[in-house]
């Protein structure tokens, strides 16, 4: 327990440090007014922020527990000092990146500055920049480190901090404790000078800004000079036609939307690097970036609703696919309209993962019809759908599992090029949108290059008067149907959450996990304690893990039931019936669907 003495303790140090006049405002407010519940949600250690392989990423605000100029300052501060410590090197060297949310140029500063201050070089872009650009400039300039500020597909409220380490892999553990360890040694600021605008940088309004207009100090600096970033994003898609070859074939019109984002750009840029591959088409609402995401309170493709306007736009245009990126431009979404029914289908990440997949293997055969598939790999989260081991299995190339998170699977990649440098990545994904196409490229999942690559899938599937879902059918009707069905609760609290999984934990009080699930028997179980994560595997071919969420108070679940029997959705879908009701028990723990 924190006392109202010991928060006012910890509140007072902090305005000691704190730069920002905004949120030192905020907390001598706070402490004027004895608000010791506002004093509290910012100061009491057990809510404050921790740095781990996803960096930092929480609401934007005051205290440790939040994203703010001074969370920023010491973060830096221990990733340069740990960076020193493990290189010996003095001048060391980063990358840094940003995106279009709230504060995103101004912390990018900030970390140039601190970068600058200790004697290392950072190439920082001079404007919005796609998430993937950062480790695909890591690698392109040899640095040390690279950052990139941004929260990706969260809410308004929300920013965040990555770090990618020297190979363009974002960190995996012991590395986030060992950074943590140092930042809390390097809290106080090394200078009173990182706040102000970096020379030649940043345009000078560079001010502090949480939920209002984006504010000027996101445009690139006066007179327009970008040279970093146009030299990067022209080398990330001189890199990407190597690494996807141009087709003849058009997919003719093809809707877009960055959802707000920074995508848009980049991604126009490489579709005219392809020629006529697609008449790319923006949707009007969701084109240019805003912080405030006016039509996506969660700006997240996943989510219901995020596509409407794209789907609507499309069918006003006669345009049958719809092509989506997350605000940072990472992740990819698809749709597309079933002329017969006249409805939409949404494509999940398993089943985009699938066609992507599937497709590259295919090009790659074609191009290289005597090659030793056995030097071939790909790569998919446990939580993502098996169809690609299972399609290995059939054709000879290998198949690879790892932790969630694309630290592993990059991690993973990056291992195996180096046990043997013949070693080709094919293709990698995770179900929650993310795919990393072809090596050497980017080490991470990229939604720009697989946009083109879905592109191209359109257009040779369409050139055969097919579609994309009599495609992924034809898959299914190959190697075996493998019907998903993933979801996720959110849960009010950590407490509540780890109830649950300690009930899952000592089942009914036998200390042991649960034996069946609606009649239906669990045959192995694999937990992955103290985390809160456990895999079940079903006497019916049934796979399901649940997990938390990172980034988000969600615990979600991940379902795989492969047949060549019809029924098999509706099979699946009454076990994660059972799930629910019998596991998480949302009644008992207060879990919800929405946030």
């Amino acid at each position: 327990m924190c006392t109202n003495e010991k928060l006012v303790t910890l509140a007072s140090q902090w305005l000691q440090w704190d730069p920002n006049e905004k949120t030192r405002t905020e907390i001598k407010d706070a402490l004027k007014t004895n608000n010791y519940s506002e004093l509290d949600k910012m100061f009491n250690p057990s809510r404050a922020m921790k740095f781990g392989t996803a960096g930092l990423r929480a609401e934007m605000g005051p205290g440790p527990s939040r994203m703010n100029d001074l969370t920023i300052i010491q973060a830096t501060q221990g990733v340069v000092a740990y960076v020193k410590k493990v290189t010996k090197k003095m001048n060391i060297s980063c990358v840094i990146g940003y995106d279009a949310r709230h504060n995103s140029s101004r912390w990018a500063g900030i970390t140039k500055n601190i970068v600058e201050f200790s004697g290392g070089t950072a190439f920082m872009f001079e404007k919005i920049t796609p998430t993937p650009l950062v480790p695909f400039s890591v690698i392109q300039k040899q640095t040390d480190f690279g950052i990139m500020i941004t929260a990706s597909h969260n809410p308004k409220a929300d920013n965040g901090y990555k770090l990618y380490w020297s190979d363009g892999v974002q960190i995996a553990p012991p590395l986030d404790t060992h950074i943590e360890d140092l930042i809390n040694a390097n809290r106080k600021p090394w200078s009173s000078t990182f706040v102000q605008p970096p020379t030649n940088t940043l345009p000078s309004s560079h001010s502090m800004n949480y939920i209002s207009s984006r504010g000027s100090f996101l445009a690139s600096p006066s007179g327009g000079a970008t040279p970093f970033y146009d030299e990067q994003v022209f080398q990330y898609i001189e890199n990407l036609h190597i690494r996807i070859p141009p087709i003849s074939q058009s997919a003719g019109k093809l809707v877009y939307t960055p959802v707000h984002g920074v995508g848009k750009e980049v991604v126009l840029k490489a579709f005219r690097r392809y020629g006529n591959l697609a008449e790319v088409m923006v949707v009007p609402e969701q084109g240019e970036p805003d912080a405030n995401f006016p039509t996506a309170a969660f700006p997240n493709p996943e989510e219901k609703g995020v596509l409407d306007l794209a789907m609507r736009f499309a069918e006003k245009n006669n345009a049958l696919v719809v092509v989506a990126n997350d605000p940072d431009a990472d992740r990819l979404a698809l749709a597309e309209f079933n002329q017969k029914t006249k409805s939409w289908i949404r494509f999940s990440g398993n089943d985009i993962g699938t066609m992507l997949g599937a497709y590259t293997l295919r090009k790659y055969k074609d191009q290289h019809p005597n090659a030793n598939l056995s030097n071939c790999h790909t790569i998919a989260s446990i939580v993502s759908s098996r169809f690609l081991g299972t399609m290995a299995s059939a054709e000879g190339f290998n198949h690879h599992t790892t932790l969630t998170g694309f630290k592993f699977i990059g991690g993973k990649a990056r291992d195996l090029v180096r046990q043997n440098p013949n070693n080709e990545i094919l293709f990698a994904f995770e179900e929650a949108l993310g795919y990393m196409v072809g090596s050497p490229g980017v080490q991470d999942k990229d939604g720009v290059s697989a946009a083109i690559l879905a592109a191209q899938l359109v257009a040779e599937v369409y050139s055969k008067n097919e579609t994309l879902q009599s495609y992924l059918s034809g898959l299914n009707a190959k190697y075996g149907t493998h019907v998903t069905q993933n979801g996720y609760l959110i849960s009010p609290s950590s407490a509540k959450t780890s109830a649950m999984f300690a009930a899952l934990r000592n089942w009914n009080g036998t200390s042991k996990h649960p034996t069946e699930l609606s009649g239906v028997s669990v045959t192995e179980v694999e937990d992955w304690y103290p985390a809160n994560m456990i895999s079940f595997k079903f006497s019916n071919s049934a796979v399901i893990t649940i997990r938390t969420s990172g980034t988000e108070p969600k615990i979600k679940y991940y379902s795989e039931l492969v047949t060549n029997k019809t029924g098999g959705k509706e099979q699946l879908a009454k076990l994660i019936s059972s799930m629910l009701e019998q596991w998480y028990k949302p009644d008992l723990y207060g879990f919800t669907s929405k946030l």
